[in-house]
């Protein structure tokens, strides 16, 4: 669903600046497990947000019938699918990226209706 979206961002923006990220089973374990990290090594400070707090909440590690590890969440209308959840997982994930160059900032926004959501950022 995403694809579209990370190609014009990589055309706008440059492919050394924008990655797509397939949000298969094994990336989101990798991110998951690397945000949890965060998370315990206290290197990750979240508004006092209950919406943001739910999404970050919501997200639940299951076990398949033929053992497969699963990272998935209920929808909300106010959390979406753990928008938040994800979102904090690719900054992170991006702040891990050998081509990074900056500190890793995430910064608290929630947009208007019809906001362009690749604009208006510092460094975006």
């Amino acid at each position: 669903i995403g694809m579209q979206l990370a190609e014009e961002a990589q055309e706008e923006f440059g492919r050394s600046r924008v990655e797509a990220v397939t949000f298969s089973a094994p990336a989101k374990s990798e991110m998951s497990h690397q945000l949890r990290g965060r998370f315990e090594d206290r290197r990750i400070v979240i508004p006092p947000d209950p919406v943001y707090r739910q999404s970050l909440h919501s997200v639940r590690k299951t076990t398949t019938a033929a053992g497969n590890i699963r990272f998935d969440s209920d929808r909300s209308d106010q959390a979406g699918h753990a928008d938040h959840y994800w979102a904090c997982a690719l900054a992170g994930h991006a702040a891990d990226s050998p081509l990074n160059t900056t500190p890793l900032r995430i910064h608290h926004h929630v947009p208007t209706a019809g906001q362009d959501l690749l604009r208006g950022y510092p460094g975006a």
